[in-house]
């Protein structure tokens, strides 16, 4: 039996085709809507999966299941203690000057056979020293006012004090002593008062704790300012901000301003431009920051955190689709970057070899946050757009010699502030805020140096006391070349 052809029935083809291109531009829709709702949902959680290496979180702050940074991760875990062929750090000997007391000691026999027949070998002895603190009691000077009575109109005259002794019941060295625990070691009163008592054996109160702490910001404030203005003129600084608790539970910021000689700290009640400017003041040298839009008042070179850049390269790497692999691209060509960087500063590569092999890097690090900015990924988007307007500052390091491509610099300054502010209730007045200030000015700077913050404070409030020349904070070649 012969089938005949069913004849094509064109016009139900093309219907059906209308709804099924119809229905597929409905789930394309949906599915348009389904990935934007997924990828607001990742947003929210965004700030659960932030950590210190995918943020400005600190590592304090991480869970455990954070990973280690793939540097750590990749290193042999070791023993505690020194490492085989580890150099010994052996503690120096007093020299003879410094010996209070001093004893000879002579064998009288062999150790091996106990024969007394023995003389001596002729070498140096084998030196051993025992340091000890004698009991610490506090030199007390006793001031007698006498009085006289005039003989033609009968009043009566007390002697005065001398200048050094008038206005405060203590000497510069308990002054230095309390400056260093309440304004360096960050002890609390309480625990300062007990320290002065139990270590120097000298009773002082809580408000003469205080007194001592008021001297101290008073006579800092010249050498103080005269750092900050120190910085100002220097051709490379860093800057940096944390945040500062005042009076009242009112938030306030800890500015520091810091080279390599000398460190400078403001606090104030903005994270602002004003502040900022406060700050920076008329610095024209080349500026280490993070990206805080405070501190794009600075419209000269700049060089930009690649530490905070790391890490936002890293957040970028975790999302998913293009997004995250335009971060994993960006991670392996800052990883590049920083291994030329690492030779250059070993000085196994020198700086010209750097800025050529930077050239091709610089171009493919601009297109791929150019692709950033298309992703549709709106924080991927946001932070390359940002990027890319601050792009001339990210290399700045690689052409100007002696500028540093992260700000850990100012990071390890303003560490110490933020542990005083984690252990404390911060500042409850003007003069808390400009003795935190102050001394933490003190120790930034006399770390940089070299020099003993105790003595250095203690030589300040003799001088002080005694209307003198107050000691410059500043290194010395800068302080001879200001006294011209």
């Amino acid at each position: 039996m012969k089938h005949t052809k069913q004849p094509i029935d064109v016009d139900a083809l093309l219907e059906r085709l209308d709804k099924l291109e119809q229905r597929v531009a409905e789930l394309e829709q949906l599915c348009a809507a389904k990935d934007k709702r997924i990828e607001e949902l990742e947003g929210e959680l965004d700030r659960y999966k932030k950590n210190s290496l995918n943020s400005s979180r600190p590592p304090s702050s991480d869970g455990p299941d954070v990973p280690k940074s793939s540097k750590k991760s990749s290193r042999k875990k070791r023993k505690q203690g020194a490492q085989k062929g580890h150099e010994p750090h052996l503690r120096a000997i007093f020299p003879p000057e410094k010996v209070n007391d001093d004893f000879d000691y002579h064998p009288d026999q062999c150790a091996h056979c106990h024969s007394v027949n023995v003389k001596s070998s002729g070498t140096a002895p084998r030196i051993h020293q025992t340091c000890d603190l004698p009991p610490i009691h506090p030199h007390v000077i006793e001031h007698r006012l006498h009085s006289v009575i005039c003989g033609e109109c009968g009043g009566e005259t007390v002697a005065a004090l001398p200048d050094d002794a008038a206005g405060s019941p203590f000497g510069p060295g308990v002054v230095a002593a309390v400056g260093v625990l309440t304004g360096i070691l960050h002890l609390s009163k309480r625990r300062a008062q007990m320290a002065m008592e139990e270590l120097f054996n000298i009773p002082i109160s809580l408000g003469g704790l205080s007194g001592c702490e008021k001297r101290i910001t008073q006579a800092l404030e010249a050498p103080a300012e005269e750092v900050g203005d120190y910085i100002r003129e220097q051709e490379i600084a860093h800057a940096d901000e944390t945040s500062w608790r005042r009076g009242n539970n009112v938030k306030g910021w800890l500015w520091t301003f810091v080279t390599p000689a000398a460190a400078f700290f403001m606090i104030h009640a903005k994270r602002s431009r004003k502040a900022a400017e406060t700050l920076l003041g008329n610095f024209s040298g080349i500026l280490v920051v993070d990206r805080w839009n405070a501190y794009r008042i600075h419209d000269d070179l700049w060089q930009a955190c690649w530490a905070h850049l790391k890490r936002d390269f890293t957040a970028i790497s975790e999302r998913r689709g293009e997004a995250g692999r335009i971060g994993k691209r960006l991670l392996e060509k800052e990883s590049e970057l920083f291994s030329y960087w690492h030779k250059v500063r070993d000085g196994t590569m020198s700086r010209k070899t750097l800025q050529r092999k930077v050239a091709l890097l610089k171009y493919d690090m601009k297109m791929l946050l150019e692709q950033g900015v298309i992703c549709e990924n709106k924080k991927t988007e946001g932070t390359c757009k940002e990027l890319l307007k601050v792009f001339n500052s990210l290399l700045t390091f690689v052409y100007h010699e002696g500028v540093e491509p992260t700000n850990n610099t100012a990071g390890r300054a303003v560490r110490p502030g933020v542990l005083w502010r984690k252990g404390s209730f911060g500042t409850q007045s003007e003069r808390g805020a400009r003795y935190v200030e102050r001394t933490l000015t003190v120790y930034g700077t006399c770390q940089r140096q070299g020099r003993s913050a105790i003595h250095y404070i203690r030589d300040l409030y003799q001088a002080y006391s005694q209307n003198q020349p107050l000691p410059s904070l500043l290194p010395y070649q800068a302080f001879v070349a200001q006294k011209g």
